[in-house]
């Protein structure tokens, strides 16, 4: 996972409400988000992109369409590799 991205698409103040054990309807700790990306990606490796969804969907539609095209090749080659190593895996193991 040390490379991995997580794309965070919301609208809300704050990243994650679930996680926070403090008291949610009296406050949040001013750092939240900063220390909650931070602990992400010095536990995980994991970085962590926080986007408001308008921001998102119109990225979406300012996409190269030819772009994405050419991913659709690479992806199903991929997509069926993976699904060879799984009925291996599952036939013989």
């Amino acid at each position: 996972m040390k490379l991995s991205k997580i794309l965070v698409i919301t609208p809300f103040k704050y990243l994650n409400y679930v996680d926070y054990q403090g008291d949610i309807l009296k406050h949040f700790p001013l750092s939240y988000n900063q220390k909650y990306i931070h602990v992400l990606e010095e536990s995980f490796g994991v970085k962590l992109i926080r986007v408001k969804p308008e921001e998102f969907y119109e990225a979406v539609r300012n996409a190269d369409e030819r772009e994405a095209e050419k991913i659709i090749d690479t992806t199903r080659f991929k997509v069926i590799k993976s699904a060879k190593m799984y009925e291996v895996i599952n036939g013989k193991w």
